[in-house]
């Protein structure tokens, strides 16, 4: 019983994790106003109100119908609609039959709720109007209220202490349905909207990370850049490209080289530090931005990716993949103090390592980046 009443109240507060689709919670109202018509069937045959033990009767079969059709796929916006205009006669007949005292009429404060969150599960249909379903709930009031005013009720309990019963009863009723109602639509909007968020977080991690191979695009290391500059930090920038990679394409098919990309892609990242950012800077090159670093540093880092890249085809996960080497351009902030030249000058040194025979890494004058 305690997971029962610990799965209400989140439920109740928005907390819940799962939300029913809307043909199941049409399935659950409609069994449990039918199931509370039936309770109202028994009730009414008790102190021996006859008109309402066959209205009841009445309703309980319109419930039954009902739910077997919304079981079966049939129309959910019809069963709404009948369920409703059962209600609304069921209120009407009630305080005709046993007065206004009784508290049938706060079902219609139910109905009025319930009219806004029927509009929002049938917003597509357009055919729910919320306004029309709370002034039919008006009108239908103040003609109970005129007429009870005016006529006496069909009949009279004979237990004292029963209309306070029906008052107690209903009231509770009107306001557990009420709250049941406004929680579901409050769920669906907090799961909306998580979902949404969730939605906004991966277009935003796609708007910033290539989708083959994960690495960030441009855009992440330009602003990155701009904070280093913020900051005063000395940087340096590694330009990379698979050697042969069209070769690659061409004998093996795009499918490999994919996963050679994906695999380099890999090795970049296990090869830097946590703080460098790598880049898919276009088709099969990388650029890796070390921020806080200098040519040197750089150069013994993309010795080291250059070493792993050689192993790659060895690695029984990337079994299918041939043996591959890349050239490297390495550069720093102390060449130049625009961003663009610094990439100029490691994109120069790579088309140099092409030139002199590729599997190489070349930095700046004085440091070592010969072919290993």
């Amino acid at each position: 019983m305690s997971d029962y009443l610990k799965k209400a109240i989140s439920f109740i507060s928005g907390k819940a994790r799962l939300i029913p689709s809307q043909r199941q919670i049409t399935l659950v109202t409609i069994a449990s106003i039918g199931l509370f018509h039936a309770m109202l069937l028994c009730l009414f045959a008790y102190f021996k109100v006859d008109l309402m033990m066959y209205v009841n009767i009445i309703s309980v079969m319109i419930y039954l119908v009902s739910f077997v059709i919304v079981k079966k796929g049939g129309s959910v916006l019809a069963c709404t609609r009948l369920c409703y205009a059962e209600v609304l006669t069921h209120v009407l007949l009630a305080c005709i039959a046993v007065n206004f005292e009784c508290g049938f009429q706060f079902y219609l404060m139910v109905l009025s709720t319930h009219s806004f969150y029927s509009a929002y599960v049938f917003r597509k249909e357009k055919k729910v109007h919320p306004f029309c379903y709370v002034l039919a709930s008006v009108v239908l009031f103040v003609i109970i209220w005129l007429w009870t005013s005016v006529f006496d009720p069909l009949y009279r309990f004979e237990q004292p202490w029963a209309v306070d019963f029906f008052y107690i009863l209903n009231f509770f009723t009107a306001v557990t349905a009420c709250i049941l109602f406004m929680s579901t639509f409050v769920l669906i909007i907090i799961n909306m909207e998580s979902l949404l968020t969730e939605k906004n977080e991966k277009l935003e991690e796609l708007s910033v990370k290539d989708p083959l191979t994960g690495l960030v695009n441009r855009r992440s290391v330009e602003e990155r850049h701009r904070l280093a500059t913020l900051n005063m930090e000395h940087y340096a920038v590694i330009i990379s490209d698979i050697d042969d990679f069209k070769m690659v394409n061409d004998t093996y098919g795009h499918d490999v080289g994919d996963l050679v990309l994906k695999a380099v892609a890999d090795v970049f990242q296990e090869s830097v530090r946590e703080k460098d950012m790598v880049c898919r800077w276009g088709g099969e090159e990388i650029l890796v931005f070390l921020p806080k670093c200098d040519a040197a540093m750089a150069t013994v880092v993309a010795n080291r990716v250059l070493n792993n890249v050689r192993l790659i085809h060895e690695h029984p996960v990337y079994g299918e993949i041939p043996p591959i080497t890349m050239t490297f351009g390495v550069a720093d902030s102390f060449e130049s103090k625009s961003f663009r030249e610094v990439v100029k000058k490691a994109d120069a040194r790579l088309y140099e390592g092409k030139s002199g025979g590729k599997n190489c890494v070349i930095a700046k004058p004085g440091y070592s980046g010969s072919v290993m």
